[in-house]
């Protein structure tokens, strides 16, 4: 079912990465709320030793495990020693293990990103197309009931940040805006 151990997630496209986690979490984990077998690390302070720690304590009644790292800083410039000891490693993940790196920042030099990129796999989640982006964007709008013509939400689209969060944000509130 699962054909890498290790992802890295790049882009600046939030809704995508979610979106792909929310995804990879249903397909593997008994409960796509399982809170026993999906960790999440979101700080600066993460050390190689954590993960590995995580990554070899087994499920908990589930074949896999998730560990998804928000903003290590791990594959950016200047972190050498934590990064080194995490390359040296990131090929023994367990079977049972999936690893999700979720970065702002990348550097695509270091030895860490090209194993990955290598071994295992790197998604850049960007922006989708104007004609990728009204069409995510219309779906949305068709789950909140929204009836609005195709040329105005194509303008609304195009005039938005380009930011499916925020636009989505928006669509949220224009739907408040039209129920009451």
């Amino acid at each position: 079912m699962v054909t890498k151990q290790c992802y890295l997630l790049t882009g600046n496209e939030d809704y995508l990465k979610e979106q792909f986690i929310k995804d990879l979490r249903s397909r593997l984990l008994n409960d796509p709320k399982d809170i026993m077998n999906y960790v999440e690390l979101t700080s600066k302070e993460i050390k190689t030793q954590q993960i590995i720690d995580l990554a070899e304590t087994l499920p908990f009644m589930s074949e896999y495990k998730i560990i998804y790292i928000k903003d290590s800083g791990f594959i950016k410039p200047g972190s050498k020693e934590e990064a080194e000891k995490l390359e040296k490693w990131i090929g023994n993940i367990p079977d049972y293990c999936i690893i999700i790196f979720d970065e702002k920042e990348v550097d695509k030099r270091s030895k860490l990103y090209k194993k990955i990129n290598k071994e295992h796999s790197v998604i850049e989640f960007n922006y989708p197309d104007e004609n990728e982006a009204y069409k995510i964007v219309a779906d949305r709008a068709k789950e909140l009931k929204l009836n609005i013509d195709k040329n105005l939400l194509l303008y609304f689209t195009r005039n938005m940040p380009q930011n499916l969060s925020h636009i989505f944000f928006e669509l949220d509130k224009l739907a408040s805006f039209t129920a009451g």
